[in-house]
């Protein structure tokens, strides 16, 4: 059962909880799905730190890692994902070989990478790899408030099968009002339906109405976020209207 409590060595605002289950949702990469802590209580967009048990290999801050929360703060627990490879940290090994009921430690939620309030207008979602962590609890939240937002999620990988939530994306546009999905593969011919290449500022144009009118959400690799952003200020896109999440290491 998630608790309040607080373990010798965590911070004090850690929340005791654990881990309830793990699953593969794309090719190397794992879903974790832990308890809610009573009080731990995260708006759409933000991330936490997650402290695993101590092991030979983990010890002190080495036990820390920072990850985005893919699920809405309506649903009764918690999902984050990670890419896991052959040559992994420690902290990743450790993580993907954990057993459910493992104990886990979870620091406050925070970040700005949130909605406005109400989430009205017209609102862009640029998401590389595992950046969708942070935009499918947007869209997980905006689906449980019944938001009437026009949304666009423009979506890439390098192949089908490493794209993370892709098949529950894909459905989303019958359960979500002025929601479309642009994804787009990098590394091979996609299927009916989807684009090749990288985002642009032609793929925005082919469908967007309007490149100026959204505000848009960045989320992957930092180098993939920079571009965007450089691209999004070239088409004379208001700083203003630009919020970003970069990953700097998954």
């Amino acid at each position: 059962m998630p608790t309040r409590e607080r373990d010798a060595g965590e911070t004090a605002s850690a929340y005791a909880t654990s881990l309830l289950s793990v699953d593969r949702i794309a090719e190397g990469t794992l879903g974790f799905h832990i308890g809610k802590p009573p009080g731990f209580e995260p708006l759409a967009g933000q991330y936490t730190v997650v402290h695993l048990p101590e092991t030979d290999e983990l010890r002190g801050e080495d036990r820390e890692h920072m990850f985005s929360i893919a699920s809405a703060p309506e649903e009764p627990i918690l999902q984050f994902a990670t890419r896991i490879e052959e040559r992994d940290s420690p902290w990743k090994r450790t993580l993907a070989n954990l057993a459910a009921g493992a104990r886990l430690h979870l620091d406050e939620p925070d970040g700005q990478f949130v909605l406005p309030d109400p989430p009205e207008g017209s609102l862009a979602f640029l998401a590389g790899g595992i950046g969708i962590t942070p935009l499918r609890a947007l869209l997980r939240h905006l689906l449980f408030a019944r938001a009437q937002a026009d949304v666009a999620l423009f979506y890439s990988n390098p192949t089908v099968s490493r794209a993370a939530f892709l098949q529950e994306l894909r459905e989303l546009p019958g359960q979500l009002q002025g929601f479309r999905l642009v994804h787009t593969v990098t590394d091979e011919e996609p299927p009916r339906g989807d684009e090749r290449g990288r985002i642009d500022a032609d793929m925005l144009a082919r469908h967007l109405d309007d490149v100026h009118e959204p505000l848009y959400y960045l989320a992957g690799p930092p180098a993939m976020v920079k571009d965007m952003r450089r691209m999004l200020l070239s088409e004379d896109v208001g700083k203003e209207r630009i919020k970003v999440e970069s990953f700097t290491g998954y």
